[in-house]
């Protein structure tokens, strides 16, 4: 779903 790909982005930038 959107909201899962969503998630995954925020976690790279959190990552970041």
């Amino acid at each position: 779903t959107v909201v899962k790909e969503t998630t995954r982005i925020a976690v790279l930038d959190s990552g970041s």
